[in-house]
């Protein structure tokens, strides 16, 4: 096959952005919601995921996307270039389309761009008749809810990335349900909690929903100290993606699938489903390595790295009254070298207890004693006869540092010292 736009190049983003066919819909009736017992969300638990939009894809993977190589590789053809829908069953066929550029993807990534994890996908759908049925492995086939899209690590223990349902618009139009959630009414709230059961089942916090207009894209988190989906105990977070939307300046329905399952694949830690430990996908971190690098900013999930300045010192605070008279030591951990976690070595005291003044806290004492000029520092001894050292480093040279030792250390030996 040629590549796209008759060049002897292609990308993986070239492939996942293509035109693809299009949709001929005819009213039709809508089908009844499949009864089950799925858990339920509140109004105010549905929110647009902001986030998930071309720019914050285009940081975080677009190393991958953009890199281009030899030949062409094209998304599956079809016998015609028009899909009509006439009712539910033929929405399937999107799905079908979904599971063969999933497909394509991965052998592009594994073959052209030889990044391979040695752990293939499993990429299963229902067929439009249902002849063949999408499940969940990780649970008992017996009384397996419908799914219609299911991707997976085929790995030990298995992990399943994404799964996915079909609704008619008519049914769940998804961009009606984001802008005005208030209004979201019992159908529309069905399918999102007949998705979160899929999810909850298959234990993953992603998930779409495929209308014959667009592919929605969700994530579920669940309420802080809660374990279970429990009635208005968890959100989601929805961005539909028109089936229409194409070439590389769009955030394609194609695009955003393998996004949803990059995003799953990631380290086992950014997959958990609590609120309180989820990382945004536009998270990054700022890192320095001392073999050469320098500064460098890491993105949480697909953990591409590049260039940074160094951040900025935060803003000094004034301590209150009764925290500038207490343990030197204590504020000496409290500030450290711009106030970095990882600047000392050793834990700091805890707050409220007497500190242990032998620990070696590498801390800059300008950062201490000029910020607090004229003001006492005050010394909780509390292993009497013991020698503290104080380390001056060769950035303070030429600084002198006086420290006022109150009432209560009366009786021992100190020593005023100078730089």
């Amino acid at each position: 096959m040629a590549a796209p736009g008759g060049r002897n190049t292609t990308s993986l983003r070239a492939i996942l952005t293509q035109a693809k066919p299009e949709l001929s819909c005819k009213k039709y009736p809508a089908s009844e919601n499949t009864i089950g017992r799925w858990p339920i969300l509140k109004h105010h638990g549905i929110a647009e995921w902001s986030e998930f939009n071309l720019e914050s894809l285009n940081e975080s993977y677009g190393h991958i996307l953009n890199r281009e190589v030899p030949g062409g590789i094209l998304a599956p053809d079809l016998p015609n270039n028009e899909l009509k829908i006439s009712g539910v069953p033929d929405i399937r066929r999107l799905i079908e389309w979904n599971r063969r550029v999933i497909d394509i993807a991965e052998k592009f990534t594994k073959e052209s761009l030889g990044i391979d994890t040695g752990v293939s996908l499993l990429n299963d759908v229902t067929t439009p008749n249902k002849s063949v049925k999408a499940r969940i492995r990780t649970i008992k086939a017996r009384g397996t809810p419908d799914v219609d899209h299911v991707i997976a690590l085929d790995d030990h223990p298995l992990t399943n990335l994404v799964v996915g349902l079909v609704k008619s618009h008519w049914k769940f139009p998804a961009s009606v349900v984001v802008d005005d959630s208030q209004s979201t009414s019992v159908d529309q709230m069905w399918a999102l909690g007949q998705l979160a059961n899929l999810c909850k089942l298959a234990k993953t916090r992603y998930g779409y929903i495929m209308t014959d207009h667009a592919l929605v894209a969700c994530r579920y988190t669940i309420f802080e100290k809660d374990s279970e989906y429990h009635y208005g105990r968890f959100k989601v977070a929805l961005m539909p993606v028109p089936w229409s939307k194409r070439g590389p300046e769009q955030l394609t329905t194609d695009l955003a699938l393998w996004w949803l399952c990059m995003l799953a694949a990631s380290a086992p830690h950014n997959r958990s489903t609590l609120e309180h430990e989820m990382v945004p996908i536009n998270k990054w971190e700022v890192k320095y390595y001392d073999d050469g690098r320098g500064w460098v900013r890491r993105h949480k999930y697909s953990g591409y790295e590049e260039p940074t300045e160094a951040p900025s010192p935060p803003p000094y605070e004034t301590p209150a009254p009764d925290d500038v008279a207490g343990n030197a030591a204590l504020f000496m951990a409290g500030v450290g070298l711009n106030a970095q976690e990882d600047f000392d070595p050793n834990a700091p005291p805890i707050p409220g207890q007497p500190a242990d003044l032998a620990q070696p806290y590498q801390h800059n004492p300008t950062d201490v004693v000029v910020a607090y000029d004229g003001q006492g520092l005050s010394f909780d001894v509390t292993s009497e006869g013991q020698d503290y050292d104080f380390n001056f480093d060769a950035a303070n040279e030429g600084e002198d540092f006086d420290f006022n030792l109150d009432a209560a250390n009366e009786g021992q030996d100190h020593m005023q010292v100078e730089d």
